[in-house]
Parts: C-alpha cells; sequence; structure tokens
C-alpha cells in the first residue's frame, strides 16, 4: 500500500516503498517483480499437528548423549513434546537441521545457565534497560516491550545480552506454565534511537537467542524505527532464516493501533498506547518503570498489564539474580 511520500509495504518482512510518485526510485519493472514475487503461493510449512511422535523420539535419541550426560537434570527437564515439536516446526521436519541446532541449543544452555544468569546492572541501575514482560494478546501470546528512550545503557552488548537472556527464558517459563499459547510478540519502540544503539555485537546475540527459541516468536513489531536502522536491519535479515523475517514488521507509532487491534485485547492495546505515549513525553523526568504508582498516576502502571502485573506469574527484571555468566 502507498507510495514514496506515504506508506509502506512489507515483503519477506523488510519495508519496500511503492508507488509511481515522484521520488518512488522504483522502475516499473522493479513494481513488475515485486507483484509477481506477492502472488507467488506462499510456502507450505509444517504445522505443530504435522508432528509425529516417532520424529519427536528420534529427535530427542539425536541429543541423548549430551542430556544423560548432564548430572543436573536440567537437560531431561528441558527437553518435553513441546520443545521437540517447536525445534521440528522450525526447520519444516527437516529432522537432520533440527537435530544440529538442538544439540548446540541444549550445550548452549548448559554452559550459560539462561535460568539462573544474572542482570547486574538491573540490581544497581534498573533504569539501564527497560525490555520486559508486559502482558498478553487476545490469543494468549506473551507481550515483551522495549523502548529505546527509557533504556539508559542499551548499547553495552554484555548486558543486554544477560538481560534478554534470562527475560526469554522466564518468559518461555510462564507460557508454559499458562493455558494457551506458547509464543510471545517483541514490541519494540525505535523512540530515542541514536547512532550509538547500531551496535553489530547486540544485533548478532539478538538473533542467536531467537535461534535457540524456535517458533517462539509470532510477531515482532518495530514502531517508528528510522533511516539509521536500515544498516542493522540489512545485518539482522542476513542472519535470520526466512521464515523468521516474514514475522517481523515495521509501522509508525500511527500504524500501531491497527498491529494492536489484530493481535486483540482491550488491556494490552490500552497499556500500549499509554506508554509509548509517556514515552514521548520530553517534559517528563526518566521513568521509573518498575516501580508500582500511586494515587492518579496509577491509572497506567509501567510494570505492565492490571491482569499480568496481579498475576502469580508475574516476574520484574529486577529479580534476575543468579550468576553473571558471560557471552
Amino acid at each position: 500500500e502507498g507510495c514514496p511520500c506515504g506508506k509502506s509495504i512489507y515483503i519477506g518482512g523488510a519495508p519496500q516503498r511503492l508507488g509511481p510518485g515522484a521520488g518512488c526510485g522504483y522502475s516499473s519493472l522493479s513494481l513488475l517483480h515485486i507483484a509477481v514475487e506477492m502472488a507467488a503461493p506462499a510456502p507450505a510449512y509444517l504445522t505443530r499437528e504435522d508432528v509425529k511422535d516417532e520424529d519427536m523420539a528420534s529427535l530427542r535419541a539425536s541429543v541423548s548423549a549430551t542430556a544423560e550426560g548432564d548430572e543436573t537434570g536440567k537437560a531431561q527437564e528441558w527437553l518435553t513434546d513441546g520443545n521437540l515439536r517447536r525445534f521440528l516446526v522450525g526447520f519444516n521436519g527437516d529432522g537432520a537441521k533440527a537435530a544440529d541446532l538442538l544439540e548446540r541449543a541444549l550445550q548452549w544452555r548448559l554452559k550459560q545457565k539462561p535460568w539462573a544468569v544474572a542482570a547486574p546492572l538491573m540490581q544497581s541501575k534498573p533504569e539501564s534497560l527497560d525490555w520486559r514482560t508486559v502482558g498478553f494478546d487476545a490469543a494468549g501470546r506473551a507481550v515483551i516491550y522495549l523502548s529505546f528512550s527509557q533504556s539508559v545503557n542499551r548499547s553495552v552488548a554484555t548486558d543486554n545480552a544477560l538481560h534478554l537472556m534470562r527475560l526469554l527464558e522466564e518468559t518461555a517459563t510462564v507460557l508454559d506454565r499458562r493455558v494457551g499459547s506458547d509464543q510471545w510478540v517483541w514490541l519494540i519502540d525505535f523512540h530515542g534511537f541514536s547512532l550509538w544503539d547500531n551496535n553489530p555485537k547486540v544485533v548478532y546475540t539478538l538473533s542467536t537467542f531467537l535461534n535457540f527459541y524456535p517458533e517462539r516468536l509470532y510477531r515482532i513489531l518495530l514502531v517508528d524505527a528510522p533511516a539509521l536502522f536500515s544498516g542493522t536491519w540489512k545485518l539482522v535479515s542476513g542472519l535470520l532464516a526466512q521464515r523468521t523475517t516474514n514475522k517481523i514488521a515495521f509501522c509508525s507509532l500511527a500504524e500501531l493501533h491497527k498491529e494492536l487491534d489484530r493481535l486483540g485485547g482491550d488491556a494490552l492495546k490500552t497499556w500500549v498506547l499509554a506508554e509509548t505515549s509517556e514515552n514521548r513525553d520530553r517534559s517528563a523526568a526518566q521513568k521509573r518503570w518498575w516501580v508500582p504508582r500511586e494515587g492518579a498516576a496509577a491509572a497506567h502502571d509501567p510494570r505492565g498489564t492490571p491482569e499480568w502485573v496481579a498475576s502469580d506469574l508475574y516476574f520484574s527484571p529486577l529479580d534476575f539474580r543468579g550468576d553473571a555468566t558471560l557471552i
């Protein structure tokens, strides 16, 4: 939809500007190629219902040596039918590729211990990173939120890695304990993004973590991403599988309303719109998002939606204590 002076269309997760207007930058032939790509049938992907028990048994057997060598029992605990099924679906039923990544993921988990890793900066300076789980959409998918403007130490690669590692692990645990979806949505608000945020090491770590949690991702919404991000996006998209990049969408703050409507959940939409609005208030002080509010200010709780914050499953990144393992 749209033209160079208007909106963009998303093909394979990447924004492509279309239209015959001035400055469009696309020839008629280019537009024809894009139209053919759009009209082509979508690839047939394996669904979770398609995965057979014998395929999961074979995949589990492929990592038996590593799992049985783990005296803590964490490896066996993690090799659930749900995780095995996600690895197979992620590789469209290719057992060999699924087994290779499963082995690497299992070794990574036993070395890094993502369930116990600490995020040191969160203990001494909570405003360092505001990456947190904030609620659920209508289908029960967990929503993970990040605001660049509210994360003052976001360019420190190691701290980002430790924080994200524990955040994904805690969120996956919550999803496994809930009835409903086992996937998550990331909402990344680029307001405040600067040149210093184009850190290749952070990007590489991000893509690695995504690979170790196949089929957990439902959608990534990149809100108000500036042109400055284009170089980083080129690097990210080159590291991710096409199936993953297809789940990534760019949108403006105005277009965010429609994206939230697609996800569903009135409480989630209300929270996200209030949070993004607050984070654009230049007169406001640095937000203490981890502190419960009182009085009139409590109408919006930066920690997350009311349902999530009141839940027995709620966790805060301030709880990320443990071993500060380095990547």
